[in-house]
């Protein structure tokens, strides 16, 4: 885990980032980066990791509470696919909901059941024919017909204590950059906060 040692640099000197990408970073996410990058602070290593997670949060800023319980392994894929197992009858029902309700064309849903035929998951189909994300679906899923969330599922199963998933949710909304370092070890907090306060005193 990276100290914070002597004075931290927050403005000249070269940082060698070429191949890292600062777009999709918001500006106090970007100086914060950089700064940590140029003072040893984080690893472009890290910072690449942190880029591939950012990719999976949504617009909220938040992580698909599935994708944090299998990152804990308090989620096993066995689990996942059973979950989706109990529930394939109902979701072709509420495909066909959709279907009558005009969210999804008869072409489309024909071409979703034709990818299950051949052994793809329902769900993963529906997003590979453009219909709805996963994440979306399962949203709108559990919304209009009851169904148990996959959290409620795997506590009602004894599969999650309500400690995990407290912790995952809490892991949920780490999608900022010194979020992210503080939570998975990467740097220490007080470090992370040293140098935002010194950005925020030069912005």
């Amino acid at each position: 885990m990276n100290e914070c040692r002597g004075n931290i640099e927050i403005s000249g000197g070269v940082i060698n980032v070429a191949d890292l990408d600062f777009d999709a970073l918001e500006t106090k996410e970007k100086n914060l980066a950089k700064v940590l990058l140029k003072n040893n602070l984080m690893t472009e290593e890290v910072f690449g990791k942190y880029l591939k997670f950012k990719e999976e949060c949504d617009d909220m800023g938040k992580q698909s509470l599935w994708k944090v319980l299998l990152r804990l392994e308090y989620l096993t894929q066995g689990d996942l696919d059973e979950y989706i197992e109990e529930r394939k009858e109902p979701y072709i029902q509420f495909c066909k909901t959709l279907v009558n309700d005009g969210f999804m064309e008869q072409e489309q849903w024909e071409a979703v059941q034709e990818q299950c035929k051949n052994g793809k998951e329902i769900v993963m189909a529906l997003s590979d024919e453009n219909v709805m994300t996963r994440d979306n679906f399962l949203r709108s899923f559990i919304r209009h017909t009851g169904e148990p969330r996959l959290s409620e599922w795997l506590v009602s199963k004894a599969k999650l204590t309500a400690e995990q998933l407290k912790n995952a949710k809490k892991l949920q909304r780490e999608c900022r950059l010194s979020d992210f370092l503080i939570q998975h070890g990467f740097c220490k907090e007080n470090v992370v906060r040293k140098v935002e306060e010194k950005i925020a005193a030069v912005s």
